[in-house]
């Protein structure tokens, strides 16, 4: 590939595309989730009112519905469920009533077979579980795809900046950016 860019047979970004892929067979779920800290929840006592505010504040179509101990998954659910149900007039209702099933992977996935399951199962979030069983984080189909294409940016992103120069040459980085990204 290397070869390939300094002859200009390929692009730039068609080197980036390629090397990225080549890189995508060794990624784990670990290395794309969405940390615990991170993760936007539904306690499982919430109405369906809560949890659509909740889901339209953060800007996500789904969520994953915590047990009563705030340590397990209950369930995920879907903002077109929460939007459903308020029209039919069931705001009070228990979010409980309308979580559905959740997947649990393990951190050590590799995200190249989570995709592909993803796709054949037809889901777009999964939860993923540490080596003692532990909520370890959450991920979805994007954070995969972007993994292989780059950053998606869609409306509810919110554009920070992550590493930042300094006037004296120093940088200011965020304590979530990943070691690689940073070198």
């Amino acid at each position: 590939v290397e070869a390939a860019a300094e002859d200009e047979v390929i692009e730039h970004e068609e080197r980036e595309l390629i090397e990225s892929i080549i890189e995508f067979g060794d990624t784990v779920a670990r290395e794309v989730m969405v940390p615990r800290p991170d993760m936007v929840i539904i306690p499982s006592t919430a109405t369906v009112a809560e949890a659509l505010d909740l889901a339209i504040g953060n800007g996500h179509s789904r969520l994953p519905v915590f047990g009563p101990g705030d340590t397990d998954v209950v369930g995920l659910t879907y903002i077109k469920d929460l939007i459903r149900a308020e029209r039919d007039g069931d705001a009070q209702a228990s979010i409980q009533e309308l979580a559905r099933p959740v997947r649990f992977i393990p951190e050590n996935k590799p995200v190249a077979r989570l995709m592909r399951e993803m796709q054949a199962g037809k889901f777009h979030m999964a939860i993923v579980a540490n080596e003692y069983g532990d909520i370890a984080g959450l991920v979805t189909l994007e954070d995969c795809l972007e993994e292989l294409v780059g950053e998606i940016v869609d409306e509810y992103d919110v554009d920070d900046l992550q590493i930042e120069e300094l006037p004296d040459g120093d940088f200011l980085v965020d304590g979530g950016v990943a070691i690689s990204d940073l070198n």
